[in-house]
C-alpha cells in the first residue's frame, strides 16, 4: 500500500469537526494530531476522533505530518499557513482565506515559491456535478461569451453568534471575522462562479450593505460591525460581469444562480440549458448531471498525492486570492460608497 498522508489539524473549533470526519473517511490519511491554545480542547478532540496526539503548539508537530488543515478563525489563518508552508507542507485553509487580500496574495506566493499545494475551503460548494457540468459546457463554448451571471444566496434569519451558535459570536466582530455574509457564505458563490467561468482576474467591484435586519439584537457586549446583506457587481479583466447578493438576513426568500453567455444560458439548480436548437428556435433542456460529489477532503488529499489530472485542489491559493479581492473590494466600496478598483488594495 502506498504510504499515506500524515495530517495535522490546527485548531479544534466547531469546523475542525468537518475537517476530521472528512479524513476518516478516507484510507489515504493518518491524522497525527490535532491542535489548539486551549489543549484541554484539543484533547477533547482528539480523543472523540481517536487521533494519538494533542498539541498547544502546531509548530512542535509540522516535522511529523505531509499537510495541515487551518481551521482557526480568519483572523489566525495567515501565520499557521506561512508556518506549515515554511516548512514544506501542504495547505488546507479554511474560508474565508485570509482578512485581506493582500495576505491571501502572500500566502499563495509562498506555496508556489514553496512547490506545496494550497487549497481553500470554499471549493466546498464546487465539489458536485452541477457544478462541474457548468464548468464543461462553459469551456467547451456551449455558452459562448460569457458576459453576466448573478447570483443570489438569502438567509432570513441567519447570522452565526445571533441568531444560531451562540458562543461563535467572532463572527460578527469585523476585526476578528474579516466581514459578515460575503466573509462567511457570500465566498462559496464567487468560488463556484470563478471555478465555472475557469477564474477570470476581477478588475473592479461596486458594492452596498445593510444591517440591523429584523428585531432581533445583539446581546450586550458582543461587538457587531459586519454586514449583514450585501450586493456587489463585479467586472472582470475579460468583460464579464457578475452581481452577487448575499445575505445572512433579509426579509425575502430566493435563491438563484444564472450565467448568460452569447449563445446560451445555464440556471444552476434545477439545472437548466437554455440555448438556440439547430432550427435556430429558442429551447430550454432539463439536465440531470452525471457524476456524484466528493469530499472538500479527498479532493485535497487527490492534489497532494499527484492524483488529480489539474494537478492542484480545486479552489488553489492563486484562485483564493482573486476571490478576496473580490471580497474586500465590495466591503471597501459598500463602506465607501464608490466602485473600487482592485488595483488599490494594497
Amino acid at each position: 500500500m502506498a504510504k499515506k498522508l500524515n495530517v495535522g489539524i490546527i485548531g479544534s473549533g466547531m469546523i475542525s469537526a468537518d475537517h476530521l470526519g472528512g479524513y476518516a473517511k478516507d484510507p489515504r490519511v493518518n491524522v497525527a494530531w490535532v491542535a489548539d491554545l486551549l489543549e484541554d480542547r484539543a484533547k477533547a478532540r482528539a480523543t472523540e476522533y481517536k487521533v494519538p496526539r494533542a498539541l498547544a503548539d502546531y509548530r512542535k508537530g509540522l516535522a511529523d505530518v505531509d499537510a495541515v488543515s487551518v481551521c482557526t478563525p480568519p483572523f489566525a489563518h495567515l501565520q499557521p499557513a506561512l508556518d506549515a508552508i515554511k516548512a514544506g507542507k501542504h495547505v488546507l485553509v479554511e474560508k474565508p482565506m485570509t482578512m485581506v487580500a493582500r495576505e491571501a496574495g502572500r500566502m499563495a506566493e509562498a506555496a508556489r515559491k514553496a512547490g506545496v499545494q494550497l487549497g481553500l475551503c470554499s471549493a466546498r460548494a464546487t465539489l458536485n456535478p452541477e457544478v462541474e457540468t457548468a464548468r464543461q459546457l462553459v469551456a467547451a463554448g456551449k455558452l459562448g461569451d460569457v458576459y453576466y451571471s448573478r447570483v443570489t444566496s438569502l438567509r432570513q434569519r441567519g447570522r452565526p453568534g445571533l441568531d444560531f451558535w451562540p458562543d461563535v459570536t467572532w463572527f460578527l466582530n469585523a476585526a476578528k471575522s474579516g466581514g459578515g455574509a460575503v466573509n462567511d457564505i457570500g465566498c462559496y458563490d464567487i468560488d463556484v462562479l470563478m471555478y465555472i467561468l475557469g477564474a477570470p482576474k476581477p478588475v473592479a467591484v461596486n458594492a452596498t450593505f445593510a444591517r440591523e435586519v429584523g428585531s432581533q439584537r445583539v446581546p450586550k457586549g458582543v461587538v457587531h460591525d459586519v454586514e449583514e446583506h450585501l450586493t456587489a457587481m463585479v467586472r472582470f479583466e475579460n468583460g464579464a460581469s457578475a452581481v452577487f447578493e448575499t445575505a445572512w438576513a433579509a426579509n425575502m426568500e430566493g435563491n438563484d444562480f444564472v450565467i448568460y453567455g452569447k449563445r446560451g444560458g445555464i440556471r444552476l439548480r434545477p439545472f437548466t440549458f437554455f440555448h438556440e436548437d439547430a432550427k435556430g428556435t429558442f429551447t430550454k433542456e432539463t439536465v440531470k448531471p452525471a457524476g456524484k460529489a466528493e469530499s472538500l477532503q479527498a479532493d485535497f488529499v487527490s492534489a497532494c498525492l499527484g492524483k488529480k489530472k489539474s494537478g492542484e485542489p480545486n479552489t488553489p491559493g492563486r484562485v483564493g486570492f482573486h476571490i478576496m479581492q473580490i471580497i474586500e473590494g465590495a466591503l471597501t466600496s459598500a463602506r465607501a460608497g464608490r466602485e473600487v478598483r482592485v488595483a488599490e488594495l494594497r
